[in-house]
């Protein structure tokens, strides 16, 4: 039997058009289950940490500075800072007696001796209530891993800890969204127990909308809470003191608004002249030489997501420290759009998330190409309609 192009053309029509029908029905349920699953935990928790906000968002420091820096910490008297993280080292003692939540991490494989010692020291107890996973999987360098390979450690390492009540975070992906959608897929297979996701965010101190970009479409995929484990500004991105800062005030202000993103830590727990890598920017940082806290702890630590305070307890010597670190000229990594490479590979992968997601229609005078997508949502479907009536494949509706 001979079925005419025109024929055929219509009967995908219909049928992309019900698989998006379908698809929609399920992630409006799926998004409604999701909503009552965390209405229903939330209100399980009784108490919110001071600082966190009425939302639940807390502000945490990754650790990386000697125990001068405590006098840093010390000095503010009364902070919005809740919680820290050490990478893959165990507890800072310092911290815990300051009253400091500490969340332990397994960076990777390639620091089994580090895991042994924060898994022996937790195992002293109490339990955490929270922990995160492997270090930056998708950027060579970091933890490195494939994500098959990193859903299976993930079962063997962490799922133990959350059976055991412990809420425990994806890996902290910098970059790949191709790389979190294959993990949480074969994570779905093997029935990991994520309670929220972790993400890393670096960029130009002018990228405010990419930083907002992707956070809201790895939460718009997976629906999870979102925690910022790192983020901050590159060196390579130039930017004065003033314009870092700034960048930090906006970035807490809409993360506290969201709602989803439960907690933040931006990479400045180190000291001015001693930056972790030469990525990050210097400007990062929370603390001077001598560990005194520095312009940005002080509006971090009294009065993050608000309007600027009066800044007090700083000296002459920090001031001249910033005006001193504040990079001469900009260096030529970053694209028009002021986009480093780790930049135009995340929009990319977004990008390609986002095709995947709604389809490809082409159509001319001698072609009509569909990349099937898993849903094709309903300006997509017109687009493909009007496409297909333009080159006469499908004949406009008698009721039009």
């Amino acid at each position: 039997m001979r079925i005419s192009v025109r024929a055929i053309a219509s009967l995908v029509l219909i049928a992309l058009a019900a698989v998006s029908n379908a698809e929609e029905e399920h992630h409006r349920k799926h998004h409604k289950h999701h909503k009552k699953h965390h209405h229903h935990e939330a209100a399980n928790t009784s108490v919110e940490p001071r600082g966190s906000g009425s939302n639940g968002h807390a502000l945490g420091l990754p650790w990386g500075c000697d125990p001068s820096c405590i006098n840093g910490v010390k000095s503010t008297k009364n902070t919005d800072f809740r919680w820290y993280h050490h990478w893959q080292d165990t507890r800072v003692a310092d911290l815990d007696k300051l009253g400091f939540e500490y969340v332990a991490t397994f960076w990777g494989p390639t620091k089994w001796d580090k895991w042994n010692a924060v898994k022996a020291e937790l195992s002293r107890g109490p339990l955490p209530k929270y922990m995160l996973a492997f270090n930056e999987p998708d950027v060579q360098g970091q933890s490195d891993l494939g994500p098959k390979a990193a859903a299976k450690l993930w079962m063997k390492e962490m799922q133990p800890w959350a059976n055991k009540g412990v809420k425990v975070g994806s890996p902290q992906v910098c970059w790949n969204m191709q790389w979190l959608e294959q993990f949480m897929g074969e994570c779905k297979k093997l029935g990991c127990k994520i309670s929220f996701i972790a993400l890393h965010w670096y960029g130009s101190w002018r990228e405010f909308d990419k930083f907002t970009h992707w956070i809201e479409s790895v939460h718009n995929e997976f629906g999870l809470d979102i925690w910022i484990t790192e983020y901050g500004i590159t060196q390579a991105s130039g930017g004065s003191q003033a314009d870092i800062k700034n960048f930090h005030i906006r970035a807490v202000k809409w993360m506290r608004q969201q709602g989803y993103v439960k907690r933040s830590a931006w990479l400045g727990g180190f000291p001015v002249d001693q930056k972790p890598d030469p990525y990050p920017n210097s400007l990062n940082s929370y603390f001077n030489a001598d560990g005194s806290a520095r312009d940005l702890f002080w509006w971090a630590a009294h009065n993050a997501g608000g309007p600027m305070i009066s800044l007090h307890g700083l000296s002459k010597r920090d001031e001249k420290e910033r005006e001193d670190d504040k990079p001469k000229h900009e260096i030529e990594q970053y694209d028009e759009e002021h986009c480093d490479y780790k930049c135009q590979l995340r929009e990319n992968s977004i990008e390609k998330h986002q095709r995947r997601k709604k389809g490809i229609v082409q159509v001319d005078d001698k072609h009509v190409c569909i990349a099937t997508p898993s849903k094709l949502d309903r300006d997509e479907r017109k687009k493909l309609a009007v496409c297909l009536k333009q080159v006469g494949l499908l004949q406009p509706s008698s009721h039009s």
